[in-house]
Order: C-alpha cells, then sequence, then structure tokens
C-alpha cells in the first residue's frame, strides 16, 4: 500500500512541480555574465570593476529580468557599505525597503541616533503586525536592545530584553500546550534558535555593568535551552568572579565533558588550567600543582605565550608550598623572557620570585626584583586603557583572581584602574 501511496502522490505533485520550474524566473544570460564577472573583479581586489561590472548586471535586470534587480541592488549596496560609501548604500537600501540593512549601515557609520529612529519605526510597525510576523517583532526587539546596549544606555536594553524574554516564554508556553495534532508550521520562527540570544544579551548588560551575580540565573537558564561548552564556561567563569569556587569548578568539570574531538586537546588543556587556578584559590596547592603540570605536558604547555603564564603558575604554588629552589629556578627560567608574559603576570612573577629570594635568604636581589615588580605595575598603570567592557570585565576577573592567590595589593590596584575605567565609560556614554 505504501508504494501505492507514493505512486499517487509522484502523479500528482511532479507535473505540478514541472510546471512552478518552468513559470520560475530565470536571470539572463548577460545579467549572470556581468554578476560573475563582479565576484571575480571583487576576489582579485579591483573593486573598481566589480562596481562597473555590478552596475551593468543592474542595467540588464532591469531591461530583461526585473525579478532580479532586488537582488543585484542588495549586492551593490553591500558593496558601498563595504567601501564606506555610507550615503550610497542607504539610499539602495532605502530604495528597496530594506529598513533594518539602513538601520545597520547608520550603526556602522556611528550614526546611532538615526539608527534608532529607524529601528524604533520597525518596532512600531511590527508590534502592530498579527502574530505571524513574530519573528520580525522579536527581531526587532533584540536589535533595538543590541544598540541601546552598545551606546551604554543599560537601563532601557535591560527593560527591552526583558520584554523580549516574556514573549519567548508566553510563545513557548503556547507551543507546548498546544494540541498534538498542531502542524509544524504553527511554530515557523525557529524557536531553538532563538531561545538563548535574549538571555545571553540580557546578561553581557548585566556584566558590562559589573553585575555578575545577575547575569549568572540568565546563562543557567540559556544552558537548559542550548547545552553547548561555550555557555558552560561562560557560566564558570562567572562563578569564578562572584567567589562560588565550588560552582565555578563544577561548571569547568562538566565544560571538560562536553568537549567533543574536534575542539581537542588545546581547549582541554585551557580547562585543566582553569581547574588548577580554582584549586589554588581555595588553598588546594597540591592538587593545583598537579594540574599545571598536567597542563604543561599539553600542548599548551608547549605554546611559549600559554607556557611561560603556567611555569609562573606553577612556580607560585610551589612557592606556597615551601618548594623555594625549584620555585626559584622556575620563576627565573620564565622571566628571562618577559615579553611573553602579560604585564600583570609579569609583575605577579616578579612578585613571587621576590618573596622566594627572601626565603632563600638574598635579601638584596629580592629588593631588586620587587623593584622592578614596581616598575612594572607603575608602568602598566600608566597606560593607555579604552574605557569598554571588553578591557574592565577582564580586569575585574584579574582583581578576583589576585585577590584569591596572595597578590592582594596588585588587586586593590587592578581594582581601581577598572573602577575608574567603569566610570568614564559611564560618563562617555551619557554625553
Amino acid at each position: 500500500m505504501g508504494g501505492r501511496i507514493f505512486c499517487a502522490s509522484r502523479e500528482r505533485v511532479l507535473p505540478a512541480a514541472r510546471e512552478a520550474s518552468r513559470t520560475m524566473a530565470q536571470p539572463h544570460p548577460l545579467y549572470t555574465k556581468f554578476r560573475t564577472k563582479a565576484q571575480k573583479a571583487r576576489q582579485s581586489g579591483d573593486l573598481e570593476a566589480g562596481e562597473r561590472y555590478l552596475l551593468a548586471a543592474a542595467g540588464v535586470a532591469a531591461e530583461k529580468c526585473p525579478d532580479f534587480v532586488p537582488e543585484v541592488t542588495n549586492e551593490l549596496a553591500y558593496v558601498y557599505a563595504g567601501s564606506e560609501r555610507w550615503d550610497e548604500a542607504i539610499a539602495l537600501y532605502r530604495q528597496m525597503g530594506a529598513e533594518d540593512q539602513v538601520a545597520r549601515t547608520l550603526e556602522r557609520r556611528g550614526d546611532y541616533e538615526a539608527a534608532e529612529e529607524v529601528r524604533r519605526a520597525l518596532l512600531a510597525r511590527h508590534e502592530q503586525e498579527p502574530g505571524p510576523h513574530l519573528h520580525d517583532l522579536r527581531q526587532s526587539m533584540h536589535d533595538l536592545a543590541a544598540l541601546l546596549h552598545t551606546v551604554g544606555r543599560y537601563d532601557e536594553a535591560e527593560t527591552l530584553l526583558k520584554r523580549l524574554i516574556a514573549l519567548h516564554e508566553e510563545h513557548q508556553g503556547r507551543v507546548r500546550g498546544a494540541p498534538t495534532a498542531t502542524p509544524p508550521e504553527s511554530d515557523p520562527d525557529g524557536e531553538s534558535t532563538w531561545v538563548s540570544p535574549p538571555f545571553q544579551k540580557l546578561a553581557r548588560v548585566y556584566e558590562d555593568q559589573g553585575r555578575y551575580a545577575h547575569a549568572l540565573p540568565l546563562i543557567r537558564q540559556a544552558l537548559e535551552r542550548t547545552p553547548e561548552v561555550g555557555l558552560m564556561a561562560h557560566l564558570a567563569w562567572l562563578y569564578e568572579i562572584t567567589d562560588d569556587l565550588e560552582e565555578a569548578e563544577a561548571a569547568t568539570l562538566q565544560s571538560l565533558e562536553m568537549l567533543d574531538e574536534k575542539q581537542g586537546e588545546p581547549m582541554a588543556a585551557t580547562f585543566l588550567h582553569a581547574l588548577g587556578a580554582i584549586a589554588e584559590q581555595r588553598g588546594d596547592e597540591g592538587e593545583a600543582e598537579a594540574m599545571y603540570r598536567e597542563v604543561l605536558d599539553s600542548s599548551l604547555g608547549e605554546h611559549p605565550q600559554s607556557g611561560a603564564a603556567i611555569r609562573a603558575d606553577l612556580g607560585r604554588v610551589l612557592h606556597k608550598q615551601h618548594e623555594h629552589e625549584e620555585a626559584e629556578a622556575l620563576l627565573r627560567d620564565v622571566l628571562a623572557a618577559p615579553h611573553l608574559l602579560s604585564p600583570l603576570e609579569l609583575a605577579m612573577a616578579m612578585e613571587v620570585r621576590a618573596r622566594v629570594l627572601r626565603k632563600l635568604d638574598r635579601p638584596e636581589d629580592a629588593e631588586a626584583e620587587a623593584r622592578e615588580a614596581e616598575a612594572v605595575i607603575r608602568a602598566w598603570e600608566g597606560g593607555e586603557f579604552e574605557a569598554s567592557p571588553e578591557v574592565i570585565s577582564p580586569m575585574d576577573w584579574w582583581a578576583h583572581r589576585l585577590a584569591r592567590v596572595g597578590h592582594e595589593t596588585l588587586a586593590v590596584r587592578v581594582k581601581a584602574i577598572a573602577s575608574a575605567l567603569r566610570s568614564q565609560a559611564m560618563a562617555q556614554m551619557a554625553d
């Protein structure tokens, strides 16, 4: 019976498909030729020739195959935007009615006020449209929230993202409660790909304000819906920066378990290094030492920069276990190539070596090393830092870790700079 049903379906469906293929718009050969030439010209770096060929293709489309005018117009606008010919790109996008692309181009140009106006108009339009356009509504809410986040209007971004999350929850509840006979077309919005982003975006809004405890439950909710190693590692980072080392360790172990073969040894070694740092922070130097040695035997340990940082960490835990001779030799070797360490890693290593030298009854060498460490810190403090979340959040993390591994004074100095930068960022955004 299955075969007869299949044959009957073929008899009904295939003629209709053939008719559709005959009536489907086809590009004119000259249009295809010009577009191909445009693509090759751009790939070779000849942007001027690429533009000429696209304009020629647009002319052919207008005369011979009008269904392809939007396609070539969009490509031409993309080329203009890529060359920072903003006004020309915006004019073409407006001609197409592609208001979202208008907003994106304005954002790329840095004209956030004009972009916000466009995005608010899009949101207002989508709020008036009926249910089938739910995806457009969610997208416009998300994009406006992202813009508000970018310009530092965190309260407004937070409010909008909470609305978006509530909309997700309401819609998911309706889908879950629907009868089993409900066809899949009733939820055409790709729910599985749209649940986590609002949670992560709101978490980032909190993180950029230093409100890490508020970000934690959001990342947990995102993980419930989309279990992936990147989110789990993010959760571990948040637990560590909020001083919940037990949960940080558990999340890091889960990250290790979630790795697949493609992600391989380097990422596994990174998580093992993190486990060593967590063990050191909670005072278990023996476990930390074992972890650091294991990572040094991996491909991560063979990398010059990461290997230097791990050896410095190992030197610190050896010092804490009174293995001063081995610690001094290891740290001396690390400090012979100071360019492999970041300024804070270098200052930490120098401070630890100074302490080790005092234990080895070499006070003059210890004082010299301490002075070098202070010089490195002062040079770092006197540097120019961008007042952006990408700079400030890692500083917050460094301050927490420094305080927990015995560098309390340095931690205070790092935290002071992070606080000053956050105030500066907020002032800039207010202007």
